[in-house]
């Protein structure tokens, strides 16, 4: 009766944690600025506080890029990148936001 009752419990527990919406998302997308795509540089995803946690994605020369661990919910999209404008290098000044959700399987930005 114990082991069915171990056995019980820890079925009940994988299942709990299988169900428990995922608090990242991986993606993949493409970047333009100015209407051109961005040949390198690095997009980087910022959640709200207080966690903050950032995802980010290496922009490939033909401008796409794959994004991982990037926060679920509201974020701000900044760039390390040649070219493009201070105000987007910083979370903080950058303008650029967007929702992400668990299910996201692309993001296309094109920064004004």
């Amino acid at each position: 009766m114990k082991k069915f009752a171990l056995v019980c419990v820890s079925l009940a527990l994988v299942v709990v944690s299988g169900c428990r919406n995922p608090t990242t998302s991986t993606f993949h997308g493409a970047v333009s600025y100015r209407g051109q795509p961005l040949r390198s540089g690095v997009i980087y995803f910022l959640g709200p506080a207080p966690q903050m946690r950032m995802g980010m994605g290496t922009i490939h020369d033909d401008g796409t890029y794959t994004a991982t661990d990037v926060p679920v919910g509201d974020v701000r999209v900044s760039f390390q990148a040649p070219g493009v404008a201070p105000m987007y290098a910083d979370p903080n000044t950058s303008k650029l936001t967007y929702t992400i959700t668990s299910g996201m399987t692309s993001l296309d930005i094109a920064v004004p």
